[in-house]
């Protein structure tokens, strides 16, 4: 007897040719969809870097109008300066702690290394620390009414002031 072979009633593919057609046409479609998302999403990655060039410049635009600000205040507070006080801002611009006992120092507090860019870092607070400290000397010597270089008492009594005004802005902080 022959074998009997099931034949499909609508096609003359077999069927499980057919159900790979079926599977090529939801591929297809599947395709398509994903080609269409991608497209969406570069359109709208494009987008949103546009809108992000726009930002940086338009940050950068505000930066350099600061900057020019800044320049130009500068510029005003030097010309009302008298000759003191600027030899004074010169030489405060000029001064620099050295970098390398600053690194000493750090590495023997904190007893490890310290990279240069810490001990420059270090370096540049202490440089405004003492800056402050100076200020308040002065003012304490306009308070007391002398005249000359600062002495010691002025420096403790603005080290005094400058901790005291410190400790509010650290009053929950234990050292």
């Amino acid at each position: 007897m022959p074998p009997h072979r099931r034949q499909s009633s609508s096609s003359n593919v077999t069927p499980s040719r057919q159900g790979s057609v079926e599977t090529e046409r939801e591929d297809s479609v599947t395709r398509e969809e994903e080609k269409q998302t991608q497209k969406d999403t570069t359109i709208d990655a494009e987008v949103e870097d546009d809108e992000k060039e726009e930002v940086v410049v338009d940050m950068d635009t505000h930066m350099q109008a600061q900057m020019e600000k800044q320049k130009e205040d500068m510029k005003i507070l030097l010309e009302n300066f008298s000759p003191e006080q600027l030899q004074r801002y010169e030489a405060y611009r000029r001064s620099a702690l050295n970098r390398t006992n600053v690194k000493r120092l750090v590495s023997q507090v904190l007893n490890q290394q310290c990279s240069q860019t810490m001990a420059f870092v270090v370096a540049g607070f202490a440089k405004v620390y003492v800056g402050e400290i100076i200020e308040k000397a002065r003012d304490v010597m306009e308070e007391w009414n002398d005249t000359g270089p600062i002495r010691p008492e002025h420096l403790r009594e603005a080290h005094r002031r400058y901790l005291k005004e410190s400790s509010f802005a650290n009053l929950g902080r234990k050292f």
